[in-house]
């Protein structure tokens, strides 16, 4: 399966040749002999693997013999007797992406005429066609709930992943951009895995290269190198526990168990996520950190007033995670972080609205910045505990935000005081 997903030809798909004038005269069984039975034996996937990438093949609808094969088919409605070339089955067959690899192509092309050529010989044998159902002709299809095969859809995983993984693309692009001629030449070409503009590609990249461990995923590289466990030449991008590690390894453990046919019932699958982080395009610098907060992981949260409740807002609208820096000896500390917009959605239509109703709703005014930071580096035992956790909290200040338009070199500015409030002014 997977070797379809990472096949690299990529051209439009195929039309599929026409019926041959002899079909109908052809016997039904021996066509099914010759040309649809080994498909029960064959050892690579069928060009379904192209769009699932488990728990749907085209063995899945074959039967050790030509009449259970036909009951099965016929009684779950994937054959039309009257108008066989418009079948139900034919039709999932000829179903492609946009791009679909040379190869697929001429699978796909295969296994059409093959069912093809067999439906409209056995829908003239009167033998098959009249014959009642079958109690012991076993379902054919899927034995999966259609849920997963939802969910390990390659359209689903590319989902997950630019919810995931591209959503933080912002501690990656950088140093991985193709046009990166520098680190290319300090670090070879697989540094540059990041495709602008399209995550489907910069996933496969990812996969294609073996950043992607699907026997182990927390031993990825894709969460390894930003660790820095295995070195790295951006040094450390997250820390254990955070929010892109979590995100990062959501990903790569739902990849794995899609690939590897883990997913059999609705309850394996992992439960949709009730937000998504979008990113702001906005860094925030925070300076005069305690020096017991040095290499602990801190996450900001932003709240707005509520006018009309006279009081700050229930739920943040702004969110940002990264470990606070500064030397042993340092009597503070500081940190820059990437802010991301918290939005209640599910897919990306609902992520895009709710982003643009966020960054409206993000003007001139009063703030109010909530710290929580694991100084008891309780992450490191337990990487799932929420870092919004009570006993992470650290206390809150207010602010007074000119511009949330900030950059790496010129960010919004926050000097962190609990006690008094401060003004938070973009840097000039």
């Amino acid at each position: 399966m997977a070797g379809t997903l990472l096949a690299a030809a990529s051209l439009g798909g195929a039309s599929p040749p026409p019926a041959r004038k002899s079909a109908a005269a052809t016997s039904s069984r021996a066509i099914f002999e010759r040309r649809i039975r080994p498909i029960l034996a064959a050892k690579n996937p069928s060009s379904c693997a192209e769009c699932h990438l488990s728990g749907v093949d085209l063995k899945d609808y074959v039967r050790p013999s030509e009449a259970e094969t036909f009951a099965a088919l016929r009684d779950q409605g994937m054959l039309n007797l009257k108008r066989p070339q418009d079948s139900r089955i034919l039709k999932f067959i000829q179903m492609s992406r946009p791009k679909t690899p040379l190869l697929t192509q001429k699978v796909r092309a295969a296994e059409y005429t093959a069912f093809r050529d067999w439906i409209v010989a056995a829908a003239n044998n009167p033998k098959l066609a009249s014959a009642p159902a079958s109690p012991t002709a076993r379902r054919s299809g899927p034995v999966v709930p259609n849920a997963v095969i939802r969910h390990t859809r390659l359209d689903s995983v590319v989902a997950s992943f630019e919810r995931n993984v591209w959503s933080q693309e912002g501690r990656c692009m950088g140093c991985h951009r193709p046009d990166n001629a520098e680190n290319v030449k300090k670090y070879g070409e697989r540094v540059r895995w990041f495709v602008p503009n399209d995550p489907e590609a910069t996933m496969r990249k990812l996969i294609a290269q073996g950043d992607v461990n699907v026997e182990k995923p927390e031993q990825s590289l894709l969460l390894l190198k930003p660790l820095n466990k295995v070195p790295h030449g951006g040094g450390v991008k997250m820390l254990y526990g955070d929010a892109g590690y979590k995100m990062f390894r959501a990903w790569l453990e739902d990849y794995a168990a899609s690939v590897k046919g883990n997913y059999r019932t609705i309850k394996d699958l992992p439960r949709s996520p009730g937000q998504r982080l979008v990113n702001l395009d906005s860094i925030l610098n925070l300076s005069n950190g305690p020096a017991a907060w040095a290499d602990k992981l801190l996450r900001l949260d932003v709240y707005a007033w509520d006018a009309g409740r006279n009081a700050w807002g229930q739920t943040p609208l702004v969110t940002g995670e990264r470990g606070m820096f500064g030397a042993k000896d340092a009597a503070s500390t500081s940190t820059n972080l990437i802010l991301f917009l918290i939005v209640p959605a599910r897919d990306a239509r609902q992520a895009q609205e709710g982003a643009k109703d966020l960054r409206a709703r993000l003007g001139p005014g009063r703030y109010l910045l909530k710290y929580y930071c694991d100084v008891a580096g309780k992450l490191s035992q337990d990487y799932t505990t929420p870092t919004d956790s009570a006993e992470f909290y650290q206390g809150q200040q207010e602010v007074t935000v000119s511009s949330w338009s900030g950059s790496w070199a010129n960010p919004v500015n926050v000097q962190f005081a609990l006690s008094n409030p401060v003004a938070a002014e973009k840097s000039l």
